[in-house]
């Protein structure tokens, strides 16, 4: 662990008020009096701080990471992440060196990446609820014995990297497996390794695409449906046709597909987000879902005098 004089020492000679380094020293961290600032988290791994700024109450939390080298020595870091997750509310900012990474693409050289080292790094961001802000400059800083990193923050909302997220209703559709066959057939030169990883990049754009343009956004079609039922249910008992029974009827299968695109959506959410807290969030959602169900049900039929 680094002495208290040295690091101290680099924080007045950097213009500083104050620091602080991780258990084994190899992550510092320094920050002005403008800040108050509260370590919730200092590890072998990583340093997680809340930072008040100024007057303004609201709170941002940064981790700075150096991970281990190996993926059985990282998995205490993820595990560490996820706990940190559990009682952050607010902005949460993870950069420094993860020894791993989320796209092929970032590595130069050497035998191609096995994407299956990757797959708890991905784990973890995803539950985390987290998105790669993306950057500008070299692309592979270690080029020259590392280089620093300078973050920028604005009030503006900027376009982030979105990384996939398989969602399993999307197997229930009827030209899923087309748009699978589409990408997987897409002829692409280099080893096999090489084809793979293209291929599932390829494919998972491919789906993305689909499900923005063919399926949209669940909850908005429900309520549209909703609408739509009440509005179909008014005219039949106006006219009390045998073709508003009809269209009412499709109506209601409709905003049940839906429906079961939503609790397919929120079980598969439960499973990552909800997991520390055992069956209690799960079945609420599913007593939701089940109310929703229960309003569609008829209890008694009224005709045009309203008997």
């Amino acid at each position: 662990m680094v002495s208290k004089d040295k690091i101290e020492g680099y924080m007045r000679f950097l213009g500083f008020q104050g620091c602080i380094s991780n258990d084994n020293g190899k992550i510092w961290c320094f920050w002005k009096n403008i800040c108050h600032t509260i370590v919730s988290t200092n590890d072998e791994q990583h340093i997680t701080i809340k930072i008040e700024e100024g007057s303004s109450n609201i709170t941002t939390v940064i981790t700075a990471v150096y991970a281990k080298c190996t993926s059985r020595e990282r998995k205490d870091l993820w595990s560490s992440l996820e706990n940190d997750n559990n009682g952050i509310n607010g902005p949460w900012c993870i950069g420094g060196d993860f020894n791993i990474f989320l796209e092929p693409d970032v590595k130069l050289g050497g035998n191609p990446h096995k994407m299956s080292k990757s797959l708890d790094f991905m784990n973890c961001m995803d539950n985390c609820g987290m998105t790669d802000i993306g950057f500008s400059g070299a692309k592979f800083t270690w080029c020259s014995d590392h280089r620093p990193l300078l973050m920028k923050c604005f009030d503006k909302t900027n376009n982030h990297i979105k990384y996939f997220r398989f969602l399993n209703f999307w197997t229930k559709q009827d030209d899923f497996l087309n748009i699978v066959k589409e990408g997987w057939d897409t002829h692409i030169s280099g080893n096999n390794i090489w084809r793979l990883q293209a291929k599932l990049k390829l494919l998972s754009r491919k789906l993305s695409q689909w499900s923005r343009e063919s399926i949209g956004d669940i909850q908005s079609n429900i309520i549209k449906w909703e609408e739509k039922i009440q509005s179909l249910e008014e005219m039949g008992i106006i006219n009390n046709t045998e073709a508003d029974k009809s269209k009412t009827n499709k109506a209601h299968a409709e905003y049940i597909r839906w429906i079961d695109m939503q609790e397919f959506l929120n079980t598969q959410k439960a499973n990552i987000k909800w997991f520390g807290d055992g069956d209690r969030n799960t079945s609420y959602f599913h007593s939701l879902l089940r109310e929703k169900r229960r309003k569609l049900q008829l209890d008694r039929i009224k005709n045009h005098k309203g008997k």
